[in-house]
């Protein structure tokens, strides 16, 4: 459970997916990660960015396109993309 920058929304992560709730309007939206994935960790890296760690790997969420994408920038570390992170 994470707050967002701004306050206004709650991400939870469940399962293989993620959802935000607006905290003054109570609607709510939902990311869906490949049928492996189970979320454990957020982190906000910045108002439009949401790190997703979880089993296998990590994943981005860019909050304001709605895109879903597996995180790339593992450098040497590639054992990372398989890795259980729940931190």
């Amino acid at each position: 459970l994470v707050n967002s920058p701004d306050n206004q929304s709650l991400y939870v992560g469940s399962s293989g997916r993620v959802v935000r709730v607006n905290k003054s309007g109570g609607d709510a939206s939902v990311w869906t990660f490949p049928p492996a994935f189970s979320a454990w960790a957020l982190l906000h890296t910045d108002s439009n960015t949401l790190l997703v760690g979880g089993q296998p790997g990590l994943y981005t969420i860019n909050v304001k396109t709605n895109r879903v994408e597996p995180f790339g920038l593992y450098n040497q570390y590639r054992e990372l993309a398989s890795a259980h992170v729940l931190y």
